[in-house]
């Protein structure tokens, strides 16, 4: 019953629309820095080396502990060492439809390539009280980070320039006049959403795909697309052939 009622709000916040933003600080001064607005409640640092804040009264060191399993049980490789840090907070600061940011800043030269300490913001953490609830947003974050990485430091591509990239000719994006990379259209057509999507569906853990469907339904999935599958297959190599495949 809990699972049915769940869904159903899950469901319920995507009809007024949910959304889990990136910002990208490259061309900022800062960004709004909430934890100074709320009183630290537990702090914690394991194996994955990012260190996990809370915010909330319902997120401990015990349960923050239990998130970062989870997010270990995202496929990530070596982008995970530019991510410094993820921070739950008690209600919705950027918005009561934002679920998530993921905090974007690159250097362009000597070549372009994502800047360490990288972090992520969960929000709701009053209200999603455990790791399962949380699974989703997590892992739509953690492919924003994951896909920047591999767009700008191996694509050498910086932002503006996706819509020419490698990944949106396989993705075919080109059948898709709606798509956009600077913010003016919708949010389901904003192409970092499009790749953190897609980040979800092929490597995101199997609680970040329990009950998941793709934001956007006038796309194909990844799975549709063999050009995409060997995009990725080319940019990870052999070890994440397997990775291909619905849970």
């Amino acid at each position: 019953m809990r699972f049915i009622w769940l869904t159903f709000f899950f469901l319920l916040l995507f009809q007024h629309p949910a959304h889990a933003h990136v910002v990208d600080l490259t061309n900022k001064a800062q960004a709004q820095a909430y934890e100074d607005y709320y009183p630290l409640i537990a702090r914690y640092k394991g194996t994955s080396g990012v260190t996990f804040e809370s915010y909330s009264i319902y997120w401990d060191e015990t349960k923050l502990a239990k998130l970062e399993q989870e997010l270990l049980k995202n496929k990530h490789g070596a982008e995970l060492s530019l991510l410094g840090s993820i921070k739950i907070f008690p209600d919705y600061p950027a918005g009561q439809n934002v679920l998530g940011q993921y905090f974007a800043q690159y250097q362009v030269s000597p070549k372009l390539s994502l800047l360490p300490n990288r972090y992520i913001h969960l929000y709701g953490g009053n209200e999603w009280t455990t790791v399962e609830e949380m699974a989703t947003t997590l892992a739509h974050e953690y492919g924003h980070h994951f896909t920047y990485y591999y767009l700008l430091n191996k694509e050498q591509s910086r932002p503006n320039e996706w819509l020419q990239s490698q990944y949106a000719a396989a993705r075919e994006l080109f059948h898709y006049p709606s798509v956009h990379i600077d913010g003016s259209g919708e949010y389901e057509w904003y192409m970092p959403e499009i790749l953190a999507e897609d980040y979800v569906q092929l490597f995101g853990s199997p609680h970040a795909l329990k009950g998941h469907m793709q934001m956007n339904p006038y796309l194909p999935t990844p799975f549709e697309l063999p050009a995409l599958q060997t995009y990725w297959k080319n940019q990870l190599g052999a070890p994440y052939d397997s990775y291909f495949a619905p849970w």
